[in-house]
């Protein structure tokens, strides 16, 4: 597949970044906060689900790496100014997948009242990597958005929530996840993996042996030359 080139996308993304006085970044970790109300100068950013803790605002970017993070989202899409994520999203089992490239992400989104824009970037885990573009090497959705602030060498502020504090999910986002109902692309057979995906990660973090580190102290340390208060 030829890429869609959208480094004109990405420059307004990184001038209205550049230009705020501060960012808002908001996880699905236990947590997360509700914005109801947007400050002047702050750029608010979402990561994949956690949309629904802004729906009542503009959200200025929206960061997926793979397709089940629109699942139940759908609704939201048009309250959305950008949108950054891979050339080719991830399925259900974290791969990147041909079946999820630029032009179904595109076609699913206007099939959605989406009327942003999206920028499109290279994951570790793209299936036709082009030296062209630069290679974002990330483990998921909250890691990709401050790999990307890192490499723009942002400075300013950055306040998360949701994000490195700790290992469990908002009780509102596993009630979400849990209030999911099969329509359109989300399939039953689908939406029932997805779940049970869901509560093996909730399985896995309740397991303090293989949490025992702080994610913020990974997280503060792989990007520690970013200005970052997590919350």
């Amino acid at each position: 597949m030829n890429k869609i080139d959208t480094k004109n996308i990405l420059d307004k993304i990184n001038n209205e970044i550049n230009t705020s006085d501060n960012i808002i970044v908001i996880g699905k970790g236990k947590t997360a906060q509700f914005i109801t109300k947007k400050e002047n100068q702050t750029f608010y950013i979402a990561i994949k689900q956690s949309i629904i803790f802004m729906k009542d605002i503009e959200v200025d970017l929206l960061i997926i790496t793979d397709f089940a993070g629109f699942c139940g989202i759908e609704n939201l899409l048009g309250n959305i100014k950008y949108i950054i994520c891979p050339y080719y999203l991830h399925d259900i089992s974290h791969k990147a997948n041909f079946r999820y490239d630029s032009k179904h992400t595109l076609h699913f989104l206007k099939k959605n009242k989406f009327k942003g824009e999206v920028g499109f970037i290279q994951i570790h885990t793209d299936l036709h990597p082009n030296p062209k573009y630069h290679m974002y090497n990330v483990t998921n959705s909250g890691d990709l958005i401050f790999n990307y602030l890192n490499h723009m060498k942002y400075r300013k502020q950055i306040i998360s929530y949701g994000i490195g504090i700790d290992t469990s999910y908002h009780p509102d986002y596993l009630e979400f996840i849990n209030n999911l109902k099969p329509i359109g692309h989300i399939q039953n057979k689908w939406l029932t993996e997805y779940k049970e995906n869901i509560a093996n990660q909730v399985g896995q973090m309740n397991d303090k042996e293989k949490y025992q580190k702080n994610k913020s102290d990974i997280t503060k340390q792989k990007y520690k030359l970013l200005n970052i208060n997590f919350f």
